[in-house]
């Protein structure tokens, strides 16, 4: 099952830009505009919609598949998107830190 998150996380056509996406450069009067950096809360809704569960399944303390497989997602992408420590990740998610390097160290 996480494989098959963690598949349809890399496919998400909102979050992989194909050739059809049109970045445009930031105005001219502000130079250094940057996009929008990622929030962990926004990463966390679209792993447990991807999962097919909910934000507080994912985040919450329940060993069932569906919110394991979530939260090991949203850990994953989390530290891939964040450049976060596991020491951090753990504390967003309630966790120890040892339970985000599973999921961080595992293959995408």
């Amino acid at each position: 099952m996480a494989r098959e998150c963690r598949a349809r996380w890399y496919a998400a056509p909102s979050l992989v830009p194909g050739p059809e996406v049109q970045v445009l450069p930031p105005p001219v009067c502000t130079p250094t505009a940057r996009p929008r950096p990622w929030l962990v809360q926004d990463i966390i809704v679209v792993a447990a919609g991807l999962c097919g569960t909910t934000p507080e399944m994912t985040l919450g303390e329940t060993r069932a598949h569906k919110g394991v497989d979530a939260r090991h997602v949203a850990m994953a992408a989390v530290s891939r998107l964040t450049g976060w420590s596991s020491s951090r990740i753990g504390w967003r998610f309630g966790r120890d830190h040892s339970s985000c390097i599973h999921p961080c160290a595992a293959p995408g």
